[in-house]
């Protein structure tokens, strides 16, 4: 089985929308320091929750 950080599956899904569907670089940026940004709100715990969540019903997902 592989396994593969989430950090790495994000950066292919930016890398993917900025070549293949024209996402700017700078709302990239953007959207990442939104994400620094969130991580110091009371939201934080809801959207680690929500991304293990999603994460876990991935790894679980059989091709």
């Amino acid at each position: 089985m592989v396994r593969v950080s989430l950090v790495v599956v994000l950066l292919v899904v930016v890398w993917v929308l900025i070549k293949k569907w024209g996402l700017k670089a700078g709302h990239a940026l953007a959207a990442t320091l939104l994400g620094f940004y969130l991580r110091d709100t009371h939201l934080a715990a809801p959207i680690e929750r929500l991304i293990s969540t999603i994460a876990q019903a991935l790894g679980n997902w059989r091709l």
